[in-house]
């Protein structure tokens, strides 16, 4: 799942959303990826939530 966010002050952020399997100790967990990327000022954010 992409979605591009056009206008934010003026120029372009990138926002990227999907999923993962890993294993955490032995356990399968699923984690959502997320990551905003901002052109603008070269700037990126990038978080894992289980």
């Amino acid at each position: 799942m992409k979605r591009i966010f056009d206008r934010l002050i003026d120029e372009h952020a990138m926002v990227d959303v999907s999923y993962q399997v890993v294993q955490l100790r032995g356990t399968m967990v699923t984690c959502f990826p997320f990551a905003l990327r901002l052109s603008f000022s070269d700037k990126a954010v990038h978080r894992a939530v289980a």
